[in-house]
């Protein structure tokens, strides 16, 4: 009865205690960031989950599985426990441990499962933790330097809780020992945890004042040197005003010295550090424990660069200010860039050491040599830009250098890429341009951007034949490129013209001159169709994205076909429809592919973006010849018979038969065709769709028309 009365209360206690302790040791480890701490809340964690589980035992069959998990969790709660004072001490724990910990975890299960005697199951498991204990008050025990023998209290409490372990599995079936046991280890752990925390505090306590004790030391330092300079001022005659000028004479060092922005050092005669401040140790990786006594030139100068230093005293140099801009070495290996200014401490005409003021310039050197790469470089492309072109012929010419040949180059179609697609497109296309040139020229010649689209090879002492040469070359990487066309990358066409001068013939802005114009014909014989091509690479990209269905635009052109038909149009009528049915979504090739193969429904964003596909594919049309025609059908086949479409709002016959004709065939091969987010309707359904948007979508007449069609088709099969 008594069991029964105080073993719930004496569980719960300790849970509550446990609680508070993880929490505790949670908080401390969130603002300090210790691993032991960490190790500790596991170790109390591990703790309170066995007491919870020892709460739930009832006396059934499910209890051995508890008793188990509790004992594991009991080893784990031990483990954490001397883990943690172990690196808390500074100590290396045996990894070995773990096997121990594999083995003991091994025995609870099979104990478990063979239901041995308490006494065989729980000797392992009791003296382990026991031995845990023990260890981890001893380690406790030995450390020094905590609070007045804090921690020979902390591990007594542990030893003796460890001892308190090894008679469990003798004492554990004694009905008293049962509950004053657990009352007694409820105890222990809960003096122990209190003493651990009290341990830890002092620890952070004794950490300030060390820190405390630094700083004396550095004040103590610069106290010193204070009184060397106030040695070298001479004695003054009255003592106050001696007084006064040292207080002035000190916060002016402070500021100067402590408190700058820049990394100073100061340097005896023998060339080793006397002090450094704050923003050194910040700049250079190094405290003043490190630093102090040591060669400036062994921290910091490379080695590379070391005969070169100029920031340490020269005995041969007159006493002089000195300021220089190099290359130091941090801490971690990493250079930077300095400015250093030195300057020598004379006292009686006698120098006594240096001052070394170090400022960090890899800003500004890396700002001037973006600047001077810009000032260079083509941005985009990495050729060299227009004005460094420029400057170059005009050395030329100052060099007087007799032969030049030139190779203009022109990118076709950028202007039509740029506004169908997007300048995203037109930069890749200038990128590959640029890369097909490099590769064509030697290291020696000179390829610059010097336009939108327009490219330029400067070659000295190269021929005609040779001038041929590159602009082959230049054209047959252009259509292996081609060769290797994907959907992200658009089919390249590059117009070229050359011309050179022998021995002074003629100007270089004239052999430019003609150069480009030689060009310029190249691009009038290549441009149209360069631009077809382009537009037939886009319906090829449309369809590699996997956009336009197998036999989508076959079926359409058939049914437009029958329509026409029906209607007796033209035949140059029946031909426009025709090509609309094959490019009337080439504008697609625009919009985004997440928005294309979207599995769901579209935002209104994402519906505010698609409907840009019949301006872009009316663009892309009015490019090209083979698809001028039909431009303005394109545009237009998304409006609807109440003029509530897109993009222009027309109403009725307003909008070209053309567009109403493919509005319907479109609709109805897609209601028809299934998609990866959504299946085919049947042919019933699609034509039920037609009718109900009879006169508000689609156009009446032609919607009748194309059922009869599909209803005489259906009466032949």
């Amino acid at each position: 009865m008594i069991y029964m009365l105080t073993m719930p209360c004496l569980i719960i206690t300790s849970i509550f205690s446990t609680a508070i302790l993880f929490a505790v040791y949670i908080y401390l480890y969130i603002n300090e960031r210790k691993n032991y701490i960490k190790y500790w809340a596991i170790s109390w964690l591990y703790y309170m989950i066995k007491d919870i589980l020892t709460l739930f035992m009832k006396g059934n069959t499910y209890d051995n599985i508890l008793i188990s998990i509790g004992n594991m969790a009991f080893i784990l709660s031990s483990y954490y426990m001397l883990r943690g004072t172990y690196e808390f001490l500074g100590k290396k724990l045996n990894k070995g441990w773990i096997r121990y910990i594999v083995f003991l975890f091994v025995w609870v299960i099979a104990g478990g499962i063979m239901k041995l005697d308490f006494t065989i199951y729980s000797i392992p498991v009791y003296f382990f933790m026991g031995a845990v204990y023990i260890l981890t008050g001893i380690a406790f025990m030995k450390a020094k330097g905590y609070v007045n023998y804090g921690n020979k209290v902390v591990g007594t409490i542990l030893s003796i809780y460890g001892l308190h372990k090894l008679d469990y599995p003798f004492l554990g079936n004694v009905s008293w020992f049962i509950s004053y046991g657990y009352m007694i280890s409820v105890y222990l752990q809960y003096f122990a945890a209190v003493s651990i925390l009290a341990v830890f505090f002092q620890s952070m306590r004794n950490e300030a004042i060390a820190e405390k004790e630094r700083a004396e030391a550095g004040e103590k330092r610069l106290n010193k040197i204070v009184t060397d300079q106030k040695e070298m001022m001479g004695e003054l005659k009255e003592k106050k005003e001696v007084e006064k000028n040292l207080d002035i004479e000190r916060t002016y060092f402070k500021q100067l010295f402590e408190d700058s922005p820049e990394a100073i050092a100061i340097i005896g005669m023998d060339e080793k550090i006397i002090s450094l401040n704050k923003s050194f140790q910040n700049l250079f990786q190094y405290n003043i424990e490190e630093a102090v006594g040591k060669d400036i030139r062994d921290l910091i100068v490379p080695k590379e660069i070391e005969s070169l230093s100029l920031d340490t005293f020269d005995f041969q140099n007159d006493e002089k200010v000195v300021k220089v801009e190099s290359i130091r070495r941090k801490k971690d290996g990493s250079l930077i860039n300095v400015s250093i200014l030195r300057y020598p401490v004379i006292y009686e005409n006698v120098r006594t050491g240096v001052f070394a003021i170090y400022t960090d310039i890899s800003e500004r050197i890396d700002f001037e040599e973006k600047l001077r790469f810009a000032s260079m470089y083509d941005s985009l492309t990495g050729v060299y830009n227009r004005s460094y072109f420029e400057s170059y012929i005009n050395k030329l010419e100052r060099n007087n250098v007799p032969n030049i040949g030139v190779v203009m180059c022109d990118l076709d179609g950028l202007k039509f890429i740029n506004d169908t697609l997007g300048h995203g497109f037109g930069d890749k296309m200038l990128i590959n341009a640029a890369e097909i040139l490099k590769m064509c020229c030697d290291k020696e010649h000179i390829t610059a951007r010097v336009g939108g689209d327009e490219f330029i090879v400067l070659v000295t002492n190269g021929d005609t034949n040779y001038l041929e040469k590159i602009s082959g070359n230049i054209k047959y990487l252009a259509d292996k490129y081609n060769e290797g066309y994907t959907e992200d990358n658009i089919m390249m066409s590059i117009s070229t013209g050359i011309d050179c001068r022998c021995n002074f013939s003629k100007s270089i802005h004239d052999v430019i001159r003609e150069a480009d114009n030689n060009m310029y014909m190249d691009k009038l014989q290549r441009k149209q169709s360069s631009r077809n091509s382009l537009a037939q690479a886009l319906m090829k990209a449309l369809e590699e994205k996997n956009y336009i269905t197998e036999g989508h635009s076959q079926r359409i052109i058939s049914y437009a076909d029958k329509i026409s038909s029906k209607l007796n149009l033209s035949s140059q009528i029946r031909n426009e429809i025709s090509l609309l049915a094959q490019f009337h979504d080439i504008g697609k090739v625009g919009i985004p592919d997440d928005i294309l193969n979207k599995n769901e429904k579209l935002t209104e964003a994402e519906k505010t973006i698609m409907k840009r596909h019949c301006e872009i594919g009316y663009r892309i049309a009015r490019a090209s010849t083979e698809l001028q025609p039909i431009a303005d059908f394109i545009l237009k086949h998304h409006e609807w018979w109440n003029g509530e479409g897109y993009p222009i709002g027309l109403k009725g016959k307003d909008i070209p038969l053309q567009s109403r004709i493919i509005s319907v065939v479109d609709a109805y091969d897609e209601m028809t065709s299934g998609r990866q987010y959504r299946k085919a309707m049947s042919n019933e359904e699609a034509e039920a769709e037609l009718k109900k948007f009879s006169g508000i979508q689609f156009d009446p007449d032609i919607v009748k028309v194309f059922l009869s069609i599909i209803d005489e088709e259906a009466a032949i099969k």
